[in-house]
């Protein structure tokens, strides 16, 4: 395996566990503040993460990486006052099933990516992206059809 993929596959899973341990932490510090299960804090929510999604993509990492990083870390905050109220009204084995789908989908994409021979694995970006839609769809259509 080349030096270019163990670095990104690298980076990813730090990423990844970094996002969940500051999700984890905001949720939990959050979890009985009133103000925070509001509407009109999951609105704002929405709009921040977008303008968080939209400003990381617009800060180059090279030059000013803290400030990437801090991006990074307020929207994994606002995810988690998104993902608060659904945390508040579902049962455990609810959150067990998804950290274990979660945790099942990152391990079998590094799986792949640490497995493939080449740097292949890093032009696999449509079919990761059709599968993605995929599963957009059917966590869509479970509203209606539940």
């Amino acid at each position: 395996m080349s030096d270019l993929v163990q670095q990104r596959i690298g980076h990813t899973m730090a990423y990844f566990g970094y996002g969940l341990s500051v999700t984890g932490a905001v949720t939990y510090a959050l979890r009985n503040s009133r103000i925070a299960q509001s509407t009109p804090c999951a609105i704002g929510a929405v709009i921040g993460a977008i303008g968080m999604i939209v400003g990381m993509h617009m800060v180059d990492y090279e030059k000013n990486s803290i400030l990437k990083s801090g991006m990074f870390a307020a929207f994994c905050g606002l995810e988690a006052l998104m993902i608060l109220p659904l945390i508040q009204m579902s049962t455990v084995a609810t959150i067990g099933q998804a950290a274990l789908a979660t945790s099942a989908m990152m391990g079998s994409l590094a799986t792949v990516a640490i497995m493939s021979p080449s740097e292949q694995f890093l032009n696999m970006s449509g079919a990761l992206g059709i599968g993605l839609g995929c599963l957009l769809g059917v966590s869509v259509a479970s509203i209606f059809f539940p």
